[in-house]
């Protein structure tokens, strides 16, 4: 029996940080070109204020006392069970809905 659940997206998401969506306008797999712009037309608003979404939550660097970026730290959102990682710029981030939040950073020993 498997115990797998869950898709692509959730793997993404658990194991890359990625925030990955699919998104059907009709019920046609492959619509005609010609109607392409009045899907565009039709959702336009909705998906610009989707994309800025992405701004929600927290993000920021992660460095050293010099100021260095730390690649592939770890930081976990305490009370959730989903750790993720530092870019090799330091870089992280999370969409998260508003609210108080305790951001927990472990940095290996060895790193560098």
């Amino acid at each position: 029996m498997c115990r797998c659940t869950g898709g692509m997206q959730d793997f993404g998401y658990v194991w890359g940080g990625q925030m990955s969506l699919s998104l059907e306008l009709s019920c046609c797999k492959f619509p005609v070109e010609a109607e392409l712009p009045n899907f565009w037309e039709e959702n336009r608003v909705a998906l610009v204020r989707f994309a800025f979404e992405a701004h929600r939550g927290v993000k920021g660097i992660v460095k050293d006392t010099e100021e260095r970026p730390l690649n592939k730290a770890s930081l976990v959102i305490m009370g959730r069970n989903i750790n993720f990682s530092t870019t090799r710029r330091g870089e992280f981030w999370r969409i998260l809905l508003p609210g108080t939040y305790t951001l927990q950073v472990n940095v290996p020993l060895d790193i560098y």
